[in-house]
């Protein structure tokens, strides 16, 4: 069969299937504050025992310009050999007159695959439909039904799950969303409108041989802001077959078991591993394993077909040293197995985080798979795609997908897959040494990565040429102090912790012509860890907190001579965070500087909770600029009470080193 025939096969046009229920289009005003916007939104669904049929019609108004270009081009994308598409209508509507602007010669199939630089293949087909006439003030008009048939696939054309989007960034006047069950099985609707505090909320079932229907005029524009967590949606509504988390489970691990992915596979089968677990402890042993299967094992997606959800077996991934989330992980669970230690694969959605909670169970809701390892009666969840990992049981870094699924045999519940907020992951230290001769004034760097932070930071050096990382930490420092500087000891690992998983690296500066450059002036540096706590206008959402645990930054200035200094020190805890800082005499000429912030949580309730959490963010802002004088004068610190007061007190501490130095 040639490219051509297949394509055919993959798409055709033809008339409205008769189950589907023609709405009438409401007239309405053009939106003139909009580029665009839907008089129609039309989502109507039969399901079948053996297919699944999805029709979708739109029809929208092109307000300006700016729309023309997305307003010309339909894409719809198909899973190649179990979806086909039906095209049945795209109409131009101009001045009153609707013009047929269907033409077969643009229409096309293509292949994209848009994650190929990412190694992975999903093989779906994506066919495009375009327009090659449009105008403003024309109203587009398109309808097309997708068929999802069953094949070798556990789900396509057996499990029907779809989420219907009830929030808009533009006007829609009237929106449908109608469900025809005619399989056997009950089908569940949860509707979750947005800023709903309850887990459900409007649930229902649909009956076999019946039919679910809603309208919904005038939709509200729902703007979210990206200050929000993840886990906060627009409204919307969810329609899935019948399912419970633990059948699921169950019913994914005997698929998994019946094509042969969940046999244990020896390690003395893999000659590169074996010579390194000899005379090892049973963590040794169980942390080379995954550390093999994390490095040397290269990642390559396959989410095509059957691979969508099936691991192959281990023995093939091991023997092409390649596979995706699912063959790494599956490697590794047989790995583990087959020394001792109960491993098991556990599905996970990079995205939806805790939102999973909220929808009704749905195999289609995961994109991910990882380990659930149990070791000495606790569980540790391993990615085994992330490489130059380190740290023992203990020290490994936390996973921080919200929830996972994991696959047993009697079945399971799902089961959180969290993150502690407070574990220290950096540590800043900048200690400026600072002569009478400022010539001779030095910089020294100290930067201490733990946990995920750590990581990161060897991948970092591992996939970098040494000289440009190099001058990155160059830029770094002088970025943060605003100073010139000028080399001395270029930036190394100095201490790299595979045990608690922890590396530090240092380096050393002149810092160049000081005297000039700030005569009247103090250095300024400054502690911007504030800038992780988001500070939205609104206090009608919850808001994110970006920082992924404790950090502390130490500042140590060495003078000629002893300095006069008041000690001063501030704590603060709010909503979401606790925060520190300190400015000490800590001997004889030295003197330290020392904030620390450590979030509790990831995100602060909308209401009065984010209000007070937004105005102790404003504090430590005030506080996070450190004034040092560079002169042997004295140096002073003043404790003030409030906000107001820490303003004006920086003021004052900036104008009296000013005075000292000059």
């Amino acid at each position: 069969m040639n490219m051509l025939e297949t394509r055919q096969e993959i798409y055709s046009i033809e008339d409205t299937p008769s189950w589907v229920k023609e709405y009438a289009i409401p007239k309405v005003e053009q939106h003139t504050d909009s580029p665009f916007s839907f008089p129609l939104v039309d989502y109507q669904d039969c399901i079948n025992d053996e297919e699944i049929c999805s029709y979708r019609g739109t029809y929208q108004c092109v307000n300006d310009e700016s729309r023309i270009e997305d307003a010309s081009l339909h894409l719809v994308e198909l899973h190649q050999g179990s979806q086909r598409l039906l095209i049945h209508e795209l109409s131009i509507v101009r001045d009153g007159k609707k013009i047929d602007a269907l033409d077969s010669e643009n229409i096309s199939a293509i292949q994209r695959e848009r994650s190929l630089e990412s190694h992975i293949t999903d093989n779906r087909i994506t066919v495009s439909i375009s327009i090659d006439d449009l105008r403003v003030g024309d109203h587009v008009l398109f309808r097309s039904t997708v068929i999802e048939t069953q094949n070798d696939h556990p789900f396509h054309g057996r499990h029907f799950s779809t989420n219907y989007s009830l929030s808009w960034s533009c006007p829609v006047a009237l929106q449908v969303v109608r469900v025809i069950n005619n399989s056997s099985t009950q089908l569940s609707v949860l509707h979750k409108p947005l800023n709903s505090k309850s887990n459900q909320h409007d649930a229902e079932v649909i009956e076999p041989n019946s039919e679910f229907e809603r309208e919904y005029t005038d939709l509200p524009n729902e703007r979210i802001p990206d200050t929000v967590p993840h886990s906060v949606w627009g409204s919307f509504l969810q329609v899935s077959s019948t399912l419970k988390w633990d059948e699921l489970s169950q019913y994914l691990y005997q698929y998994f078991e019946e094509n042969g992915a969940l046999i244990p596979l020896p390690i003395s089968d893999i000659e590169d591993l074996e010579i390194y677990l000899q005379d090892d402890t049973l963590e040794d042993k169980a942390l080379k394993v995954i550390r093999f299967v994390q490095n040397n094992i290269r990642y390559r997606g396959e989410n095509h077909g059957v691979f969508t959800h099936t691991p192959k077996p281990p023995q093939r991934t091991l023997k092409k040293r390649a596979g995706d989330c699912k063959d790494k992980s599956n490697l590794m669970v047989a790995m583990l197995t087959s020394i001792g230690i109960n491993a098991r694969l556990v599905l996970v959605n990079t995205s939806y985080g805790k939102k999973l909670r909220e929808f009704n169970p749905s195999p289609y809701h995961f994109n991910h798979m990882i380990v659930d390892v149990e070791f000495e009666n606790k569980h540790y969840f391993v990615d085994a795609t992330i490489q130059k990992q380190a740290g023992s049981f203990q020290y490994s870094a936390e996973l921080d997908y919200g929830m996972g699924l994991i696959l047993t045999d009697d079945g399971c519940e799902p089961v959180d897959i969290l993150k502690s907020p407070s574990n220290r992951v950096f540590e800043l230290k900048h200690r400026f040494t600072l002569p009478r001769n400022k010539a001779d004034a030095t910089l020294e760097i100290e930067r201490v990565y733990y946990l995920h932070r750590a990581n990161n930071m060897r991948s970092y050096f591992s996939s970098n040429e040494k000289s440009k990382y190099q001058q990155d930490f160059l830029e770094w420092a002088k970025g943060d102090t605003r100073l010139s500087l000028e080399l001395i000891e270029p930036v190394e690992v100095v201490d790299d912790d595979h045990v608690i998983n922890k590396l530090t690296t240092k380096e050393r500066y002149r810092i160049v012509d000081l005297a000039t450059s700030h005569a009247d002036k103090p250095i300024e540096l400054l502690t911007d860890f504030a800038s992780e706590f988001l500070r939205p206008d609104s206090d009608d959402y919850p808001i994110r907190i970006d920082l992924d645990g404790e950090v502390q930054h130490d500042i140590f200035v060495v003078y000629d001579r002893r300095p006069d200094m008041q000690l001063t020190k501030e704590k603060l805890s709010s909503e979401g965070f606790e925060y520190m800082d300190i400015v000490e005499n800590i001997k004889g000429n030295e003197l330290h500087y020392l904030t620390r912030v450590t979030p509790l949580k990831d995100q602060v309730d909308s209401g009065e909770e984010a209000k007070n959490y937004k105005k102790n963010v404003e504090r430590i802002i005030l506080r996070s600029n450190n004034l040092i004088a560079h002169k042997n004068k004295a140096a002073l610190a003043v404790v003030y009470e409030n906000q107001f007061y820490w303003y004006i007190g920086l003021v004052v501490v900036f104008l009296v080193i000013k005075a000292l130095v000059s």
